[in-house]
């Protein structure tokens, strides 16, 4: 009688383990931003949480949109910062996909607007006196979106975690160029 007992509960427990387990919520990694910039790596990473929103440029769609920070390495030597746009309302972004999308400049050399999931790239190579404004060269820019994951929901938003590579090229004022590759993860929240 005492096995059959001990196997009841031990059955009891080995159940309630797996139901605890399987309705945990699912949480996004630690964001991060990585960037190699002329052959030397930079990396920044924070705890998890959803990044600020913030004004980054007007959008080509009339949908509502919304810019998110994903994270800056400020150095002495050099500033570098992403931002990411997106769609504000879930019905519009919960249809986003992984693929390829624009690199924009910080001042919109060569786009005059925004598209859902491009990323905006800040750069600035402190080293050199007055050289202020470098510009993203049209070659070989490349934006890939590897993952989108939603993660947790409200009654009000959606929060989805976007992982992502890039790589280009920017040009200073005195004709030197910077090769510049990375990739990060950050996360985002879309209104209900």
């Amino acid at each position: 009688m005492k096995l059959y007992n001990l196997k009841i509960i031990l059955s009891f427990i080995f159940i309630i383990s797996i139901v605890m387990t399987s309705c945990k919520k699912k949480e996004a990694e630690s964001n991060f931003l990585e960037v190699t910039i002329d052959g030397k790596t930079y990396r920044d990473e924070r705890p998890f949480g959803v990044s600020l929103g913030e004004y980054i440029g007007d959008f080509c769609e009339s949908k509502p949109d919304q810019g998110w920070y994903i994270m800056e390495i400020d150095l002495t030597s050099l500033y570098f910062a992403a931002d990411i746009a997106c769609y504000e309302n879930d019905i519009d972004f919960n249809q986003s996909t992984t693929g390829s999308y624009q690199i924009v400049d910080k001042n919109f050399y060569l786009s005059p607007c925004l598209s859902n999931l491009d990323i905006v790239l800040y750069f600035n190579d402190n080293t050199v006196p007055g050289d202020v404004d470098l510009a993203l060269q049209s070659e070989g820019r490349v934006h890939t979106i590897t993952s989108i994951t939603a993660y947790d929901q409200s009654d009000v938003d959606v929060s989805y975690s976007i992982s992502g590579t890039f790589s280009c090229t920017f040009k200073n004022n005195q004709n030197r160029t910077y090769s510049i590759s990375g990739k990060y993860q950050t996360t985002i929240s879309c209104s209900k």
